[in-house]
């Protein structure tokens, strides 16, 4: 299973995310006009294959993952590092989605339950469930 997202940078490049069944995040990236995507970055640290990747609309700089392992990760995408691991699912985490304002994070699984996250603005790990 392999799933991609993709989003233009203010540098004249467009990034993509794409997770799979190797358990990894890859990162991406073409300048306008040139060549195919080149891979730049693999992100590791799912215990299982990855089903969905999420660019966080305004902070550029982060990135969310989920996985079958029943966890959704927050990438630093300028060290690279995971920043936070959030354990909320108790079967495979389907897919993980940012709010448009960005202060919310939001995953599904096939425990069937959305759990909406909070996050708030950090470079360290400061992501704490968010009670409704």
């Amino acid at each position: 299973m392999d799933v991609c997202r993709a989003k233009d940078s203010d540098s004249g490049f467009l990034e993509a995310a794409t997770g799979s069944s190797d358990k990894t995040v890859k990162l991406w990236a073409m300048r306008y006009g040139s060549d195919p995507l080149n891979c730049v970055a693999t992100l590791s640290g799912h215990r299982d294959y990855v089903t969905c990747v999420s660019f966080h609309p305004k902070e550029t700089w982060l990135l969310a993952s989920a996985s079958g392992d029943r966890t959704v990760r927050i990438w630093d995408l300028d060290t690279l590092k995971c920043v936070g691991v959030l354990m909320s699912h108790k079967a495979l985490c389907l897919c993980v989605a940012w709010s448009k304002d960005g202060k919310f994070l939001a995953s599904g699984g096939a425990d069937k339950h959305v759990k909406r996250l909070r996050w708030w603005r950090t470079r360290s790990v400061l992501v704490k469930p968010f009670l409704h």
